[in-house]
């Protein structure tokens, strides 16, 4: 397959500007399999986005990340020539764990690593879609007027907070009494003896969060800017807080995956002539998953195995055409969690759709991921790449996103990320494509990329208003 490598670049320069204030790590896991991981102290950061660049420029973060994404567009290993070129070759979707439980330190490395993904997706036209584990897109094109008022009726119902009031919105709602619920609600094998409301209450929650799956949506990368992501991912954690009882999310947001990635056997069961469209989903994750939890994703890892014996002789069968990327938060995880997040990695052998990168969230703070790490957490579905070995220090960067004379983190805007790929607008002529014949020539003109706003930088982390969209 090849050794690993590394273009040599122009902009070296950014590397040794960055390395002038090496990190100080700190904060090391503890040893003990039953002590918590070193809880990270809440740093004094601001997260900024940078939408206008001369104006934080000489920034430590804007330094070090330009060199390290430099670095890791110009690695190369098994094959593969850069780190982010699979970014125009597969469909990537992007899922944000918003649990109200996060942490700010855990809130601020999640956002940090989402405006760099969206950055690069912006920059190259990639096909990625960013989802939030706590709010679907209600405005979503994908969205009937029909489907669209059962999610409404469904988040609704989500947001109730007993049972009393939930059976009540069940009977008054012709939605949710359309859907069953009524007919679930009142099925005594839904339940065992002994159940109190409480408990009724909360596999009624765990229910409804099942049925909203086919509703569920998220936004196109094209239709978003730095700040759009910023607000959207505050609704989230916003919307999160309104069901505490809901703990589930990332439980479902594995197995609609895996889910989706049976369809695919399916519909090749069916016709094995048919392609299976490359995609790699990518979670973004700090909450825990419970023991029984685990068991479920790893049933559902099961189904296809057995389907997967049925197509194998399907040539769209072969290699990796699905992934399912983690890159794990795991600075406020115990062991045993952490451990059952890499169970679900390691198990599956024949058929590995799962990928695990595991990161304490302050020292991403302190130095982003490492141009290798960067290059396996996008390059995963190659089982060479997924079986390449990182140390704990070797997922972290030696650039350093906070000088001694600043306390900001400040995130690469669009346009500093086409810079670092390489990426420029060519004015061009084009025919300007209608209904009828008469289709016409344009002057050459400069296309802004869709969805870039010049917007001065602000710091994320403050409280913002929120546009009503949470569930």
């Amino acid at each position: 397959m090849g050794a690993c490598f590394s273009k040599p670049e122009p902009n070296r320069h950014f590397a040794q500007l960055a390395r002038s204030h090496p990190p100080d790590f700190t904060s090391q896991p503890g040893n003990s399999k039953h002590r918590r991981s070193a809880r990270p102290a809440q740093p004094a950061y601001e997260l900024l986005v940078d939408d206008n660049p001369p104006a934080y420029a000489d920034y430590s973060s804007i330094i070090s990340l330009k060199a390290i994404n430099i670095d890791a567009n110009a690695f190369g290993c098994h094959g593969i020539k850069s780190s982010y070129d699979v970014l125009n070759q597969r469909h990537f979707d992007i899922w944000i764990d918003s649990s109200h439980n996060l942490a700010e330190v855990t809130q601020q490395a999640m956002l940090l690593q989402a405006y760099n993904i969206l950055g690069l997706a912006q920059a190259k036209k990639s096909n990625t879609t960013f989802y939030f584990t706590s709010l679907p897109n209600k405005n979503g094109p994908e969205l009937t007027k029909i489907n669209q008022g059962k999610l409404k009726a469904l988040s609704h119902l989500w947001k109730s907070q007993n049972w009393p009031d939930a059976g009540q919105l069940i009977s008054q709602n012709e939605t949710l009494y359309g859907l069953g619920l009524d007919t679930w609600v009142a099925n005594d094998d839904n339940f065992i003896d002994g159940d109190s409301d409480g408990d009724k209450h909360v596999k009624l929650l765990n229910y409804v969060r099942q049925m909203m799956i086919p509703f569920w949506y998220g936004w196109h990368a094209k239709d978003l800017t730095m700040s759009k992501l910023e607000l959207l991912y505050h609704t989230a954690f916003k919307a999160s807080e309104k069901q505490p009882k809901s703990l589930n999310s990332v439980r479902i947001t594995y197995e609609r995956s895996i889910d989706r990635y049976h369809r695919n056997f399916v519909n090749l069961k069916h016709d094995s002539s048919k392609e299976v469209s490359p995609t790699t989903i990518m979670l973004l994750v700090a909450s825990p998953l419970q023991p029984s939890e685990v068991k479920a994703i790893e049933n559902s890892l099961d189904k296809g195995e057995k389907l997967l014996e049925d197509v194998k002789r399907s040539p769209a069968a072969s290699g990796s055409p699905f992934k399912i990327s983690t890159l794990l938060f795991t600075g406020y995880l115990s062991y045993d969690v952490i451990q059952g997040f890499k169970g679900i990695d390691d198990y599956s052998q024949r058929d590995d759709i799962c990928s695990l990168l595991k990161l304490d969230e302050s020292r991403f703070l302190k130095s982003f991921m490492s141009p290798t790490a960067l290059f396996k957490f996008y390059n995963s579905h190659i089982s060479d790449v997924d079986q390449m070995k990182l140390r704990s220090d070797d997922v972290y960067s030696n650039h350093a996103l906070i000088g001694s004379s600043d306390n900001r983190i400040v995130a690469l805007s669009v346009e500093q990320h086409k810079e670092i790929l390489g990426i420029k607008e060519i004015p061009r002529r084009v025919i300007e494509d209608s209904d009828d014949e008469n289709d016409t020539v344009n002057p050459p003109q400069q296309h802004r990329l869709d969805g870039v706003e010049v917007q001065p930088a602000r710091d994320t982390m403050k409280n913002h208003p929120y546009d009503g969209a949470g569930l």
